[in-house]
């Protein structure tokens, strides 16, 4: 199996093979951490869990002008096929500007523009990859599963305390089964594109489960010498746990 998208799909990547460990902590593996490409490999069960760092799902492409976002183009789902379970992520990255920001223009209908609306081209290149699933994909023997939109907390309004400056203070959950913000747009965005598929991708929906755990990122622990506050990845253990054993369940239903 593979994760396909963005350091979310790092986090749940790196959640599902320490639980495989821990099922069995002294079956041999190997293990491969080289960005862009992670592989985890259980030689006696014939099992490889890899990560592919691809945070718009669509191309990027050195050209003469710079690097190009191609919404339209999906050549690097050539690397994807052969795959028995892809778990696709994308929608943090989209929103970033110049410095982080990993490229310098937008194709879009053969045309090179500088920048359009972030959601609308998030939207543009989610149905392109839609179309790549339903066209590329054997689904007789392949598994498709859309990640869903994990919450970041890096205002008090988020959950539920205006005077919060991020989540850095939070020690515990959110009570109750609903969240004091609304969902993300992008969730939204999924469903219809999701609805609109012939072989539609399951959505492993984790939005409000992430919503309400303001206490569970890693904040400045993963790293004592960052002055800022970690409120987007998660701890593990921890919240992308739970990820995998929804997954694990949905998997008996499709």
């Amino acid at each position: 199996m593979i994760f396909v998208g963005d350091s979310l799909s790092l986090n749940q990547w790196q959640s599902l093979t320490c639980m495989l460990h821990a099922a069995n902590p002294m079956a041999k593996y190997t293990i491969l951490q080289r960005q862009p490409v992670y592989h985890f490999h259980f030689p006696e069960y014939q099992v490889t869990i890899s990560m592919q760092w691809h945070q718009f799902l669509v191309d990027i492409d050195e050209t003469k002008v710079g690097k190009v976002l191609k919404l339209e183009s999906i050549k690097g789902g050539d690397a994807w096929r052969d795959y028995d379970l892809l778990v696709f992520d994308s929608w943090h990255w989209w929103f970033y500007k110049k410095p982080q920001q990993p490229w310098d223009y937008i194709e879009l209908g053969g045309k090179i523009i500088k920048d359009m609306d972030r959601t609308q081209a998030f939207k543009i290149a989610m149905k392109t990859w839609a179309k790549w699933v339903d066209s590329a994909v054997d689904h007789t023997r392949t598994k498709v599963v859309y990640q869903g939109i994990s919450a970041s907390h890096y205002h008090g309004a988020d959950f539920g305390k205006s005077k919060a400056r991020n989540c850095i203070a939070e020690m515990s959950p959110v009570l109750g089964s609903s969240s004091p913000s609304p969902p993300s747009p992008g969730e939204e965005i999924m469903k219809r594109i999701l609805g609109q598929m012939k072989s539609p991708a399951y959505f492993l929906d984790i939005s409000l489960l992430t919503q309400l755990r303001p206490d569970a990122h890693p904040k400045s622990f993963v790293n004592p010498q960052h002055s800022g506050a970690d409120c987007t990845h998660w701890c593990i253990a921890g919240v992308p746990d739970s990820w995998n054993l929804l997954m694990d369940a949905a998997f008996k239903l499709f």
